[in-house]
């Protein structure tokens, strides 16, 4: 118990002693006292929690040890085991989970299927493996959705039998229960832990749907699965009925938006199904109030009055300050979020099919109320969803906005292939063809089709709305809803791959362009949109939310980075001003979490701006606007957790700017060299990842003429503890071995750097471990070695190159590109050294040898 309070308040001292203290928590969970079995297991979950990552390393330690808990004869302690098996899987990725997933999945089915075999009262006479009732079958159903996430697509051979194992949930009777937040009044003769077993149902049955979607989005496109699919909307429409709880809705919502990214436009043909009923989730009375105009006018002139004395809501410049929104949470609330979200999973997953229905969805997100503040701003009107009372819902409404600017753009564009622009006026499909004609694009056709045309009166009003709201979000009081808001704008900026995850096919996003040919990026104008947004100011005259959208992004990015936004002043006033030091502490814990978020999202923000703007473009206007704010967050004194974060931003900026970021080698090294040599292994990694882009970009703008300054010798120096170290992390050796395959292959580097000298530990060091992004950089290198005007030079090399160019094509991990281009290579240079090479290849392991050959 000790130990996992420590882990908690401590996690920056425990961590660094994990391997100490790890040992005696294991051997805790094989006491003979049930109790201590039972508060280990706990301990272990905490540690998953807050010594993140740093207890992946001793997964394969940890989780056979949780499986023999899962047998206890306690359900206490299984129930323990669950949690750490929930907390565990979501840190893990799904090469660290592979080799465990089939005992996992067993150990976890098992105690699903096995829960009520000893009564409903959890009481277990014999041996272990069984019993615990609905609050161990919840909490393990929690630990298989996790399961599942981390697995990705290699849970398919689990998925029908899961699904069938799921099945009796996702239709068990649900009892009527209160609404979260709201009064719990027990019926009449039921117990406090009858109530609980209740409570416990409810939530199987959430998560039993929680599962099914995530099953469904992670291997819905495999032949074996895809047929389950249409079975599993029917029983999320099941739980959108009216009698169902809101927390059954909220969840049903969230398959429904799972089953829509898998099945993309093939699921046209349920939306009138469940866009209608997922605006009836966000139309209904959550039984919230709010204090009209009429009731606030007294406290209006009060508050004047205080403006006047100085001590009032405004600051030294007269701006407004963030005032506290109202929070409160209720089943409603959650529902609401659910439906919000999938109605932009479905405009996203199928944009033709959803645009008649955009209207009413933009309606639902937009709606005015006269009657009613807007509590996040103190002041003004609350303007539907996207001004809602409550963050969660505000940051929703965020990320729905450019989901449905894109389906429109692309719904219009696409549309207008099958002869019409995909409705008519009375709102509905105007011609059935349009929908079959679109699907026989690939997705870089559609892509390209969307990036150049030019963008409809339809497209821009609906633009013009969302850059209202997210205008608005950037100045929110609070960090998630800023949060949402600076990575819904950079999602207009990327590609539709970029924001779903799918590979990465086209060059630009598909409004990039468009939007920037109408953006003001001056001061004068982030300036305005900002204080247009906080004060309740008009735009001046002629000027759109749309021309000034991108400005007020870049200036939040910038003062998110210094910390001098409003959301993060607001926080650090609001625990300023709390007098209750438990309280204050819990709160600056999860502010801090927030504000990380938030540096985040700001941080992703600038390589996608950097990315549409193009390198020449951008290059000014990074140096002057956003360089300084990213170079506050390096100081040596700042937590090492947040310069990873900018070096993160340094790195992925100067890859989008090419050669235009080879001006900041002079002024940027020094602080990639000191972060190169600090304790945290993923600042170094991030360090180490940045100095080779960085000399790439270099490379390329100066030629060989690079090589002779110092810089590159700098950087090899400073990786040679890195790759000599027993003890470096994975990760990092792969970055090292990316940023020296960059180097190897930028204009004039094979010719100037000692290649007997660097191939040999490069090699070594092969295959990758862990970041596997490297793989393009690494083996594309040793192809241009052997193909350059310095072949002669690596031939030496040639047999431990192959070794390692056969081992990568053969690797789950390496993308078809890189194998691609590895088998072109080797092609090429059989066709003219075959009696040299066909017996090195045939020395190759069969598997090895015939995938570089194939």
């Amino acid at each position: 118990r000790i130990l996992a309070a420590a882990a908690e308040g401590c996690s920056a001292l425990l961590r660094h002693r994990l391997a100490d203290v790890l040992p005696i928590v294991l051997h805790g969970m094989e006491d003979p006292i049930m109790e201590v079995r039972g508060l280990a297991a706990f301990a272990v979950g905490v540690f998953s929690q807050y010594l993140h990552p740093e207890i992946l390393e001793h997964f394969a330690e940890v989780l056979p040890r949780v499986f023999a808990v899962l047998n206890d004869p306690s359900p206490a302690a299984r129930r323990r085991a669950c949690f750490v098996l929930d907390t565990f899987c979501e840190c893990l990725e799904k090469r660290d989970i592979e080799p465990f997933l089939p005992a996992l999945v067993a150990n976890i089915c098992r105690t699903i299927a096995t829960a009520n075999d000893h009564g409903n009262n959890g009481n277990v006479n014999g041996s272990g493996g069984g019993g615990g009732g609905p609050e161990v079958q919840a909490i393990a159903l929690s630990a298989l959705s996790s399961a599942v996430a981390a697995a990705e697509e290699l849970f398919a051979p689990f998925a029908q039998p899961v699904l069938q194992l799921l099945s009796p949930f996702l239709s068990m009777h649900t009892p009527n229960l209160p609404a979260k937040g709201g009064p719990h009044h027990h019926a009449s003769g039921a117990s406090g832990s009858e109530m609980t077993k209740r409570e416990a149902q409810l939530h199987s049955r959430c998560r039993a749907l929680e599962c099914c979607g995530l099953i469904a989005k992670c291997v819905g496109r495999l032949p074996e699965v895809r047929p389950l699919v249409p079975d599993l909307v029917a029983v999320a429409l099941q739980g959108l009925t009216a009698d169902s709880p809101s927390e059954i809705r909220e969840y049903a919502h969230g398959m429904l938006a799972c089953v829509a990214s898998v099945l993309g436009d093939d699921f046209a043909p349920f939306l009138p199904h469940c866009i209608p009923l997922a605006l009836q989730s966000i139309a209904q009375d959550d039984g919230a109030e709010c204090d009209g105009d009429d009731e606030d006018e007294d406290e209006d002139e009060d508050e004047d009055e205080d403006d006047e004395d100085g001590d009032g809501d405004n600051d030294e410049e007269g701006r407004m300050k963030p005032q506290r929104p109202f929070q409160v949470r209720t089943g409603v609330l959650d529902e609401k979020c659910g439906a919000t979200q999938a109605l932009g999973m479905f405009a996203a997953a199928s944009p033709v099919a959803c645009l008649p229905y955009i209207p009413s969805i933009l309606q639902a997100l937009s709606r005015p109320d006269p009657d009613c503040k807007d509590p996040a701003k103190g002041s003004g009107r609350r303007i539907g969803l996207a001004h809602y009372f409550h963050e969660d819902i505000r940051r929703q409404a965020c990320e729905a906005y450019p989901r449905l600017v894109l389906a429109t753009h692309q719904a219009l564009c696409l549309g207008s292939v099958g002869g019409s622009n995909g409705s008519n006026s009375n709102g509905s499909n105007s011609d059935g063809n349009n929908v079959n004609h679109q699907q026989k694009l690939s997705k870089s056709e559609k892509n390209a089709l969307c990036a150049k045309t030019p963008l409809a009166a339809d497209t821009l009003q609906v633009l013009e709305e969302a850059a209202h709201v997210l205008v608005h979000g950037l100045v929110d009081a609070d960090m998630i809803v800023a949060s949402a808001a600076l990575n819904s704008v950079a999602a207009l900026l990327k590609k539709p791959e970029e924001n779903d995850g799918g590979d990465d096919e086209g060059d630009k996003g598909v409004m990039a362009s468009q939007i920037l040919t109408v953006s003001d990026l001056s001061a004068a104008a982030m300036d305005a949109a900002l204080a247009a947004a906080g004060n309740g100011e008009k735009l001046p005259e002629g000027v759109t939310w749309t021309r000034v959208l991108i400005a007020a992004a870049a200036r939040t990015a910038a003062l998110v980075l210094k910390g001098e936004s409003e959301c993060q002043q607001y926080a650090q006033n609001d625990n300023d001003n709390d007098d209750d030091d438990n309280a204050a502490g819990d709160e600056a814990e999860l502010a801090g979490d927030m504000e990380e978020e938030l540096i985040v999202a700001a941080a992703d923000f600038i390589p996608a701006l950097a990315e549409a703007m193009g390198g020449s473009l951008f290059a000014p206007f990074f140096a002057i606007e956003l360089l300084p704010a990213i170079l506050s967050r390096l100081r040596p004194r700042i937590p090492e957790e947040v310069r990873a974060v900018a070096l993160g931003c340094l790195a992925e900026t100067f890859e989008k700017m090419g050669p235009a970021a080879s001006s900041h080698v002079e002024s940027i090294l020094p602080i990639l060299l000191r972060e190169m040599r600090t304790e945290d292994p993923i600042n170094r990694q991030n360090a180490v990842y940045c100095s080779g882009i960085l000399a790439a970009a270099a490379a390329q703008a100066g030629g060989a003429q690079f090589f002779a300054l110092p810089y590159s010798q700098q950087i090899l120096s400073a990786l040679q503890p890195i790759v000599a170290s027993n003890k470096e992390k994975p990760g990092v050796k792969d970055n090292a071995m990316g940023c020296v395959a960059r180097l190897l292959s930028a204009p004039g580097g094979a010719a100037t750097l000692p290649l007997d000298a660097l191939l040999p530990p490069l090699l070594a060091n092969l295959p990758l471990k862990e970041d596997f992004e490297e793989c393009d950089a690494v083996y594309g290198t040793l192809c241009h070695l052997m193909t350059c005007d310095q072949a002669a030079r690596v031939a030496a090399h040639v047999p431990a190159i192959f070794k390692a160019l056969g081992a990568a094509v053969v690797h789950r991990e390496v993308k078809k590109e890189v194998k691609a281009k590895i088998r072109i290579t080797v092609k090429a240079l059989r066709e003219k050294f075959a009696e040299h090479l066909d017996p090195i290849v045939a020395g190759l392991p069969v598997e090895q040898s015939a995938a570089l050959l194939a």
